[in-house]
């Protein structure tokens, strides 16, 4: 009996201490790569991105967040976020709350793929798509979520 409230205080204790995944996308805007990795941390991955041999981004992967983040090689500002795996999150048009933004209304949406903004909290875009990939067990939903800057 007593191993039973060791073991629900231990999970209990676990459970406080996570730290969320989700992040607020709105206090990111305009920030270089460094700004960002002082708010995040250290990305896992950096690369360049390019057309026909020019280079246009610089790409920083965070495997925690399960997030890409791309960066405009003329301005070095942030352009975009796309979050591949919020699996701990519904799919809803409520999901955009999760990352620092005021849920209205979409403006355009079919319930059964996606949901987009255009002009939410001073974002050019915000969408979440479902994709077409395996899902894990216990996923009820696979998609992502698009943030553009721009």
């Amino acid at each position: 009996m007593n191993s039973r409230y060791f073991i629900l205080c231990l999970t209990i204790i676990y459970s406080c201490t996570q730290e969320s995944n989700n992040f607020d996308v709105a206090e990111l805007k305009g920030k270089k790569p460094l700004d960002v990795e002082e708010i995040l941390g250290k990305p896992d991955t950096t690369y360049n991105r390019g057309i026909l041999g020019k280079q246009l981004f610089i790409m920083r992967y965070f495997n925690k967040r399960d997030a890409e983040f791309r960066f405009l090689r003329s301005s070095n500002q942030l352009e975009s976020i796309t979050i591949n795996k919020p699996f701990d999150l519904e799919f809803s048009p409520e999901v955009v709350e999760e990352y620092g933004l005021n849920y209205v209304p979409t403006q355009d949406y079919d319930t059964s793929s996606y949901f987009r903004w255009k002009d939410l909290d001073g974002f050019s875009n915000v969408n979440i798509y479902k994709v077409g990939m395996k899902k894990p067990d216990g996923v009820k939903t696979y998609f992502h979520i698009y943030f553009d800057f721009n």
